[in-house]
């Protein structure tokens, strides 16, 4: 009997962080974009990107430091279920998902964000035409 609730607390925490949306490539540097205007990767906005992690850990990261400064961890979690997607007590709504870009609805302050692979961000063609899909 024992076994049987481990082996169902195992199969749970597994699937509670579980990368349904693809955030936890290690290619993949997440820049969060909450403006209506067309993005510009040389904006003062594009100081961060989160990096995700398999143990539903995530970080801020800054650009300029390559990887070596970055803001203390926080948690995230992601429910199919609903499709909420929460970052450090932020929850969001996710609205699409696409390879290199993920449309969300902050669902504290009612706007529509952006969840940019910062890797693309220099090709505007690539990502303006997987933001119109």
């Amino acid at each position: 009997m024992n076994n049987k609730i481990l082996l169902l607390m195992i199969i749970f925490i597994s699937c509670k962080n579980k990368d349904d949306l693809g955030l936890t490539k290690p290619e993949k540097k997440w820049v969060y974009y909450n403006s209506l205007r067309e993005y510009n990767r040389d904006s003062i906005g594009f100081i961060m990107y989160l990096k995700f992690y398999n143990k539903g850990k995530c970080a801020n990261f800054f650009f300029a430091n390559d990887e070596q400064d970055y803001k203390p961890d926080m948690d995230w979690q992601f429910t199919k279920s609903d499709s909420i997607l929460e970052i450090g007590g932020n929850k969001f709504l996710v609205l699409n998902i696409y390879n290199d870009s993920i449309l969300v609805k902050d669902l504290k302050y009612n706007r529509k964000c952006k969840f940019l692979n910062w890797n693309i961000l220099g090709k505007p063609s690539s990502t303006k035409s997987s933001l119109e899909k």
